[in-house]
């Protein structure tokens, strides 16, 4: 009654203690995210490079780790950019694809890095919109690939993510015709997806769906 009171007699104290819970959620979303997926990639680098180190390892291996991250990048970006290091890392790709055990998770790691590729028709770079989960109500997804049945008839794998975290979601086939193209960058289709729909464009222009 206190607290009401000094509010003025609008909210409870429960409702003022709530919003600003959820308020703060909101805003250190994006950061925690952000938080795991260094967190992941440190511990993922840092394990491969474990082996490596004796004695006091404590100092040396987060120093390390965080050099690799940072210059390996940068390294073979620039090894990319010459012809001889292209040559050199095409063969490393092909030993890699036929490399017992390890070859089919590096094809599907390479899939899935060429489906961000902006160049590409499909992949998760191309948003598109589907009718669901009933008529009259529009999903976003990512059209990733295209199939041909056996009567000859085109259809869309159509990836839908889950909001807040699109790194879930399934994977619903459709006809071609029964998908729209959406004029959205990959990168606004997350953020509406992470945000659960607040952050939003003004407009958003659809289309027919064509496949060049």
């Amino acid at each position: 009654m206190i607290f009401r009171g000094f509010l003025g007699g609008c909210i409870s104290f429960n409702d003022f203690i709530r919003g600003r819970v959820f308020s703060g959620l909101l805003y250190m979303a994006p950061f925690l995210i952000a938080l795991a997926v260094i967190a992941w990639i440190y511990g993922t680098v840092a394990g491969a490079l474990e082996p490596f180190f004796f004695g006091d390892s404590d100092v040396f291996l987060p120093i390390v780790t965080v050099a690799v991250i940072l210059f390996l990048p940068f390294l073979i970006g620039m090894v990319l950019l010459s012809s001889p290091g292209r040559r050199v890392l095409t063969l490393f790709g092909s030993a890699a694809e036929r490399t017992p055990f390890a070859g089919p998770i590096y094809r599907v790691g390479k899939d899935v890095s060429t489906a961000f590729n902006p160049g590409g028709q499909t992949g998760f770079n191309r948003v598109v919109q589907v009718e669901y989960p009933r008529r009259g109500m529009w999903a976003i997804g990512f059209l990733t690939s295209t199939v041909v049945f056996e009567d000859g008839s085109t259809w869309g794998s159509v990836f839908l993510p889950t909001a807040p975290l699109p790194n879930s979601g399934w994977v619903a086939f459709l006809p071609i015709e029964d998908i729209l193209d959406v004029a959205m960058s990959t990168g606004e289709a997350m953020q509406i997806t992470l945000s659960g729909g607040i952050v939003m464009p003004k407009a958003i222009t659809r289309s027919k769906l064509e496949l060049s």
